[in-house]
């Protein structure tokens, strides 16, 4: 199998960088997600979050400091698009300066799913149960 590789895009000023997704998210729904994120030990950003992006308002839903071994994050979120534009994203930062150049983080096994009811079924984008799936 294959993982995500997220390369920093060259530009030093940069202290963040991130693969962002949306498509298919509807206005008010709730989904969860979850992904699987790999930072290298050998590399100057120093953790991986789950973000959300909301206009120009970013909100942090979990993140990591662990190196050289997967970790999963996961984050629960309700699409709002009334101010404007929304999506969620996974994003390698350096917290203490500009992100090198030549970064890069990985990630895999992302699911985002709608979370369904008063009782937090999750439901694959078809509409099926996938109570049996697995990540």
């Amino acid at each position: 199998t294959h993982s995500f590789k997220v390369t920093h895009n060259g530009v030093a000023e940069h202290a963040n960088f991130y693969t962002r997704f949306d498509d298919g998210l509807a206005n008010t729904k709730t989904y969860k997600t979850s992904v699987w994120v790999y930072l290298p030990s050998s590399v100057t950003i120093d953790q991986i979050l789950l973000v959300q992006k909301l206009n120009n308002l970013e909100v942090f839903f979990e993140t990591t400091t662990v190196t050289d071994t997967w970790v999963q994050l996961t984050a629960t979120f309700t699409v709002d698009t009334t101010g404007g534009f929304f999506y969620m994203a996974v994003m390698g930062k350096n917290t203490s300066g500009d992100a090198g150049t030549s970064d890069f983080y990985y990630w895999d096994d992302m699911t985002v799913r709608e979370v369904t009811g008063n009782v937090g079924v999750m439901v694959n984008f078809d509409g099926s149960d996938f109570s049996g799936d697995t990540p």
